[in-house]
């Protein structure tokens, strides 16, 4: 092999200049994980722009080094008071003592197999029961 000894020495070299650049970027990276958790690898790299790699260097980098960021996950609102019109309480000193003399109505979110659902409930106030209900995907 034509491989001389001052070759074989630089690489060690370079190796372990290596290692202590990627212990630094390492470093920052968390550091600026605690202020951003979701910010994603390509705005790191623009924020820390690290002369000895390139952006797919990086993002390959952070990948290694299970670094990529969390998808923010969707999860369904409920609630939205902006423009809501509240009515008086018509129930305040109603006697309830018959089926279907007042009725109710629930909504609420699930998730099965990786899609939400949005379900409508009517229920009967005395009995208790679903008088009706609809079910609708997100």
């Amino acid at each position: 092999m034509n491989i001389s000894k001052q070759s074989v020495h630089q690489r060690i070299e370079r190796n372990h200049r290596d290692l202590e650049i990627e212990a630094q970027l390492l470093w920052l990276i968390h550091q600026i994980r605690e202020d951003h958790p979701t910010m994603g690898v390509r705005d790191l790299f623009y924020k820390i722009r690290p002369e000895s790699m390139g952006g797919d260097r990086f993002e390959a980098f952070c990948k290694e080094n299970s670094l990529m960021s969390l998808k923010k996950v969707f999860r369904p609102r409920t609630t939205d008071n902006t423009g809501v019109i509240r009515f008086d309480n018509l129930l305040i000193d109603l006697q309830i003592n018959r089926v279907d003399q007042v009725w109710q109505s629930d909504i609420t979110y699930f998730e099965l197999n990786n899609r939400f659902y949005y379900l409508t409930f009517i229920l009967d106030a005395y009995s208790r029961r679903i008088v009706g209900l609809t079910c609708r995907i997100i």
